[in-house]
């Protein structure tokens, strides 16, 4: 009974794209993303918003050039090793650069997001509640881990080492945002293809059903034939609408995800190196330089987790796709009706020229690009190892 009650507490209320995105909505204004305020179900541009996110982006930009400073110059933020110091570079500039370009970018996702609401209200609150149930999952999850290593970095000490972990954590909090926000949109749009997919699936089924009942009532089924047929058209016009969609978010989310890849790949590779390091008794890293409780274990997990949870969805994304071809297909072998034929032959050739698959640039978010990664991950691992291994030899070389 209680379960009862609480399932219904927490999702009763969803049933549109404002009710779902609205702690997201919250989590972008605290953090500069989302420069809009939202009255009765209308986005407006905010003033204060603007320059909320104006602060945020400089203050990114300032505080990476102070740190670049620090480390190459001044020497307040000294590393013990060069590897080291490439991680702490490259996470910093790739943290920097998704922050800033999000900030830069929020008038084409907001007009991106004003596309999804359009496109979402085809959506069920059943389909809603399926939605909220998976995507809250996912980001509570990774938020209370992320905020947990607040404590990794509470000091009083104002220290250069210690406010460069705080912004290390603002700016992991930021990307954690920014791809969660790709994935839950291109989540959303898995929906609408599955609730294409379900209503035209219902649709043929349906006129298999009425040829049989109704076939000695011409005029029952003369209008039963355009009624399905207007809802096909429709049904083809929502799926033309997700393509467009798709295509959008590919352009808006380009650099964001490439950046994501890099900053990935790169934070997996140093963590194992390190890691390498660590079980033969060689320092690699200074652990209090870094925001991670745990470094070895929670960076390297956290990484390959969240970009394993972007792919999936991405592929799933792109399997429901592939869905709609199949049931045209199946429908017009299938179907001795010439009106639904001729329907769906058109169908089949809008389905020609979809194609629904999650680009940047040279990067493919599928299953391959997982493999791709590994791959390249094992590779640079090795080029290291025969880096650290050269410097020994360099090293033994001189002092004889």
């Amino acid at each position: 009974m209680k379960l009862k009650f609480c399932k219904n507490l927490t999702f009763v209320q969803i049933t549109n794209i404002y009710q779902l995105m609205r702690p997201y909505f919250f989590l972008y204004k605290l953090y500069g993303l989302f420069p809009y305020k939202i009255s009765k179900n209308q986005i407006h541009s905010s003033k204060i918003g603007l320059c909320h996110t104006f602060f945020v982006a400089m203050s990114c930009i300032v505080y990476f050039v102070i740190a670049m400073y620090q480390c190459f110059y001044s020497l307040d933020i000294v590393f013990d090793t060069t590897e080291s110091l490439m991680q702490f570079t490259s996470y910093f500039m790739l943290g920097t650069f998704i922050a800033v370009y999000s900030c830069a970018s929020n008038k084409y996702k907001f007009l991106l997001l004003k596309k999804l609401i359009l496109l979402s209200s085809m959506l069920s609150e059943k389909e809603f509640f399926e939605v909220a149930k998976v995507i809250y999952f996912k980001d509570i999850i990774g938020y209370i881990f992320l905020m947990g290593q607040i404590f990794n970095i509470a000091s009083e000490d104002l220290t250069a080492q210690n406010i460069s972990k705080m912004f290390a954590l603002h700016i992991t909090m930021i990307v954690f945002l920014m791809d969660m926000q790709y994935s839950n949109f291109v989540f959303l749009l898995k929906s609408c293809l599955k609730n294409v997919n379900n209503n035209l699936q219902l649709l043929t089924k349906s006129y298999e059903g009425c040829e049989i009942i109704s076939c000695n009532k011409s005029m029952q089924l003369l209008q039963f034939n355009n009624l399905q047929l207007i809802k096909l058209r429709k049904l083809q016009h929502n799926h033309h609408h997700v393509s467009c969609v798709i295509k959008e978010l590919n352009t808006v989310f380009t650099l964001q995800i490439i950046a994501t890849v890099l900053m990935t790949f790169a934070e997996v590779t140093f963590g194992l190196y390190f890691f390498i390091l660590h079980i033969q008794g060689k320092k690699g890293i200074d652990l209090d330089k870094q925001l991670w409780f745990n470094y070895f274990i929670t960076s390297v997990t956290y990484y390959s987790l969240k970009m394993a949870v972007m792919v999936w969805i991405c592929q799933e994304t792109k399997n429901e796709s592939l869905k709609t071809g199949i049931i045209v297909h199946d429908v017009i072998l299938n179907n001795n009706n010439e009106q639904l034929k001729s329907e769906l032959s058109l169908f089949s050739l809008q389905l020609l020229q979809c194609n629904n698959e999650f680009t940047s640039k040279c990067i493919v978010m599928n299953a391959n690009l997982i493999s791709g990664v590994v791959s390249g991950i094992a590779t640079y691992l090795l080029i290291l190892i025969q880096f650290l291994n050269t410097k020994k030899s360099t090293s033994k070389n001189n002092e004889q």
